[in-house]
């Protein structure tokens, strides 16, 4: 149901993709044929595109407050933490570090 940071991005790395080739291949046409897909299309393209903004959007303030508070930093120190490779003291010494810097 929920997903982290990195499944959100790819995500909407996909999403941004799939919008990108659709806006392509609507742009190109050849026919009056053509022409009249792109325009039965304009609304489902126009909200495709508004979806995309949004959710990139939302993934840009994500980002933006992940590192205002220093979020990266403090998931290695627990990933460290977990996994036991340095003195329990270095990380008190680190987490006191980024709280000061905020």
């Amino acid at each position: 149901m929920y997903k982290n940071y990195g499944e959100v991005a790819e995500s909407i790395h996909k999403l941004v993709q799939k919008f990108l080739t659709d806006k392509q291949s609507q742009a190109q046409f050849k026919s009056i044929e053509d022409m009249q897909r792109v325009l039965e299309n304009f609304p489902e393209f126009k909200k495709n595109e508004r979806n995309t903004t949004k959710h990139f959007t939302l993934l840009e303030e994500m980002r933006k407050k992940i590192e205002a508070r220093n979020l990266y930093q403090v998931s290695e120190i627990e990933q460290d933490l977990v996994a036991g490779k340095d003195n329990k003291k270095d990380y008190y010494k680190r987490i006191i570090e980024i709280v000061e810097d905020s």
